[in-house]
């Protein structure tokens, strides 16, 4: 189906040897029409609205009324593990023509969730005959969720609904070359919907952090907040050991990235600066993709403050879904351009999601903002949107015409948190987080300390006890019994994702040396 077709009528979908769950959401409350905590299979809708966006207003004239629809759902865990796909349909009225807005919409699976979720996505007014300008008051919705991608259309009852309005003003990244940006006129067009043929999906990748701080934003702060956001959820999560806080780390990343008030971050080069800047002491690996040319030369990049590894270029969805994986926290650059592809201005978020369906060939991303710069009414959005590799890579559903530019990430490096000794042949060693490449190489790891006796300097054998754990063995030589042990961890070391061990890379443990235990007495 393309973006000018409207929707069929269509009979309800069985799919063979499985049953075709549907949930319908419907009602009739003001701007948002509320499922009062439905319940349906696999899923627990809290509520959801459809809204009319108006565009900008800090930095230049409101563009009020236009054909950008704004769809959210709010969703609460629940103990069912199937990930579903959401279809929106709209017509105008009674006599209007049913179209499909949304397809195949990815939403997480509730049992991934761990609090109630709000997650939107823009859509097409125009489909149903709005006109930039005019005040969309009311329309007709249909909202289905099935577990499976659709390839045709298939809407059930529609409902009217009242429609609000929503401001999306948000900006703050510069040209890439110390301008001042200008400011946009005009939103573009609003996002068609996805006209790919969809498959039964199999072992996607679903991925929603719904426990990413709320950072407030003033005009052209997007690049603070987003980094703010990230180290601030790493902390959270006890990723990271540092006393953050949230206006620290904001004025700390403006003064470092050279922030503008009129520019925002003037260029990629000033962003990652400023990132190396306020995580020189918080013990983690900084990574980036950028697009080039630009202010960031191929290689690492490196100042006084530390170095951010070159992934290459044109920010790809492999590199996000991978470092969202691993549990990094990943910021998302993106220009915006004009209708001669010109690049005017630009937007920094923080992103909190991906989505991988193989057969069905969807990426989606899930980035979070505040949608409304310099209004502390406007709590952050998480917002869907799909991603198109290629050269430029690009947001499918994000205002206006934009281009991925630059993706950073940063990980917590791995550590060793706790250790024991077993016998006074054996140590025990735990780690943080998953470890790959060298952690069963002996040599990455040293002994030493007053309990060390005549145990060797390097263990003969490392064996994987699984949760992190792994046992250092020694086959010769034994403890100094009640002496102190200590165990370095070398930097060959890594963990899965290829980061080097950090600062916190020793374990030890006082007093813990074992005498050598007699298996058997033998008297003459």
């Amino acid at each position: 189906m393309n973006q000018q077709s409207s929707v069929t009528s269509a009979p309800r979908i069985w799919m063979p040897g499985f049953l075709f769950r549907r949930i319908v959401i419907i009602s009739m409350v003001s701007a948002f029409f509320v499922a009062s905590n439905t319940k349906a299979p696999a899923l627990t809708v809290v509520s959801n609205g459809v809204f009319q966006t108006d565009f900008y207003g800090t930095q230049t004239p409101r563009v009020y009324d236009t054909t950008w629809g704004d769809f959210e759902i709010t969703l609460a865990p629940d103990p069912d593990p199937l990930p579903l796909f959401l279809q929106l349909y709209i017509r105008s009225g009674p006599t209007g023509d049913p179209m499909w807005a949304i397809q195949n919409m990815c939403l997480p699976a509730s049992n991934t969730l761990d609090s109630t979720v709000t997650i939107s996505r823009f859509f097409d007014l125009g489909l149903i005959g709005v006109t930039s300008g005019t005040d969309c008051t009311t329309m007709e919705i249909d909202v289905e969720i099935v577990p499976l991608s659709l390839t045709s259309a298939s809407p059930g009852p529609f409902m009217p609904v009242t429609v609000g309005t929503r401001v999306y003003n948000v900006s703050g990244s510069g040209t890439d070359n110390n301008t001042t940006p200008t400011a946009p006129t005009d939103p573009g067009t609003p996002p068609a919907p996805d006209n790919a043929t969809t498959v039964p999906m199999v072992a996607p990748t679903k991925i929603l952090r719904t426990d990413v701080p709320d950072v407030e934003e003033g005009v052209n702060e997007c690049g603070p907040g987003a980094v703010t956001r990230s180290i601030l959820w790493l902390k959270n999560k006890g990723y990271i050991d540092a006393p953050v806080t949230t206006s620290g780390l904001m004025g700390d990343f403006k003064t470092s990235s050279s922030w503008d008030a009129a520019k925002g971050v003037p260029t990629y080069a000033d962003f990652l600066k400023g990132k190396l800047a306020v995580t020189k002491d918080l013990d983690v690996n900084n990574k980036f993709m950028v697009r080039r040319p630009s202010s960031v030369p191929a290689g690492d990049f490196e100042t006084s403050d530390g170095k951010a590894l070159d992934n290459g270029n044109d920010p790809t969805f492999e590199f996000i879904k991978k470092e969202i994986k691993a549990n990094e926290d990943v910021e998302i650059y993106v220009g915006w351009l004009d209708a001669a592809g010109v690049r005017f201005n630009g937007h920094v978020m923080t992103v909190v999601g991906v989505t991988d369906d193989p057969t069905s060939k969807i990426k989606e991303i899930t980035v979070q903002d505040d949608r409304d710069q310099n209004s502390p009414n406007a709590k952050n959005q998480r917002r869907s949107t799909r991603y198109t590799d290629g050269s430029p890579p690009g947001l499918d559903d994000i205002p206006t015409s934009n281009r991925v530019e630059l993706v950073v990430s940063e990980s917590a490096r791995p550590r060793v948190t706790t250790g024991s000794v077993s016998t006074n042949q054996t140590i025990v060693v735990q780690f943080n987080s998953g470890m790959g490449g060298g952690v069963l190489d002996p040599t990455n790891f040293g002994l030493s300390g007053s309990g060390q006796g005549t145990l060797n300097g390097t263990p003969d054998s490392v064996t994987d006890l699984g949760g992190n754990q792994f046992q250092l063995t020694w086959t010769t030589g034994s403890m100094a019994f009640g002496g102190d042990i200590v165990v370095e961890v070398q930097p060959g070391a890594t963990d899965a994702d290829g980061n080097p061990i950090g600062q916190f890379n020793t374990l030890t443990l006082p007093g813990a040396g074992l005498p050598v235990k007699l298996s058997q007495y033998l008297i003459e």
